[in-house]
């Protein structure tokens, strides 16, 4: 299973190093592609049914950050 997302930052563009990607409080490796603005994220096991939570967190090089947490369901 893969997790992708496209991000911009179309001034000072984005810090790399600051990108944290957590499933059910879990930190995943990600690859990010600068030229396509995509991060993208392989998942080490399978999501089990039910309620699960993803956290992104992105930092920009002037130290500006976004965090986003949302709920999700797995059938």
């Amino acid at each position: 299973m893969e997790i992708t997302f496209n991000i911009t930052d179309e001034l000072s563009g984005i810090n790399y190093n600051e990108i944290v990607i957590k499933i059910d409080n879990e930190n995943l490796f990600y690859d990010y592609i600068p030229y396509r603005d995509l991060v993208r994220c392989n998942l080490n096991k399978k999501l089990t049914p039910g309620t699960h939570t993803i956290e992104i967190y992105i930092e920009d090089k002037l130290n500006n950050s976004i965090y986003e947490k949302d709920v999700f369901y797995i059938e």
